[in-house]
C-alpha cells in the first residue's frame, strides 16, 4: 500500500488545477480513500476534466481526453488494453500505450 495524489484539472492543456485529494495505492492498482476502503471522493462542481495521478516514485499520468463528472458516483479503470495516458516528462506531454503499467518511473536527477 501506498500513496498517490488525485488531481482534477480542466482547460484545454489541462493546466487549472480544480481539485487535490491524497489516497491510498493498492497492491491491486486501486485507488481507494485514507480508510483503505471507501471510494474517494473530491468536491468539485460537475464538469469535464482531466484526471491526474501523481505518485511519489512515478512521474504523474492525465488522462488524455476529459472525463464528465457529475454528482454521480463512477469508477474509472485506467488499466484496459491501450488506455491512453499522458505524462508530463521535460515539460512536454508524451503519449502511450499503456498495457496495464501507466506510471513510467522516473530518474533520479
Amino acid at each position: 500500500m501506498d500513496w498517490v495524489l488525485v488531481e482534477l484539472r480542466t482547460g484545454t492543456s489541462a493546466n487549472s488545477l480544480v481539485a487535490t485529494r491524497s489516497c491510498l495505492l493498492l497492491r491491486g492498482g486501486q485507488v481507494v480513500d485514507k480508510d483503505g476502503v471507501s471510494v474517494p471522493r473530491i468536491t468539485a462542481p460537475p464538469g469535464d476534466y482531466h484526471i491526474v495521478l501523481r505518485h511519489r516514485n512515478h512521474l504523474g499520468v492525465m488522462t488524455a481526453q476529459p472525463i464528465a463528472l457529475g454528482s454521480s458516483e463512477l469508477t474509472i479503470d485506467l488499466t484496459p488494453h491501450r488506455a491512453t495516458v499522458r505524462h508530463r516528462c521535460h515539460a512536454q506531454h508524451q503519449r502511450y500505450a499503456c498495457n496495464g503499467q501507466a506510471m513510467p518511473a522516473r530518474t533520479a536527477n
